[in-house]
């Protein structure tokens, strides 16, 4: 349901609404990390993750689809 309202009317939009999303989502995951594990991740690790969470949510949609699963994770 999140990601149907994260869809713009263009790539730019897309992969900004996407990101903001994924930002929060990885925080969200690393807060619980650091509070019911005891444990922390390195910020290079939370930001990976936040380009994984992005890269997988716009990969499907049409404004993405000339790109592969790799090409979006990576860049």
């Amino acid at each position: 349901m999140i990601v149907s309202k994260l869809i713009g009317s263009n790539r730019k939009g897309t992969l900004w609404k996407t990101a903001v999303f994924a930002t929060f989502w990885a925080i969200w995951l690393e807060r619980n990390t650091r509070i019911f594990e005891d444990s922390e991740n390195l910020a290079e690790v939370v930001w990976d993750k936040i380009k994984f969470w992005t890269a997988t949510l716009v990969f499907r949609t049409k404004h993405f689809e000339d790109l592969s699963f790799l090409d979006l994770s990576r860049d």
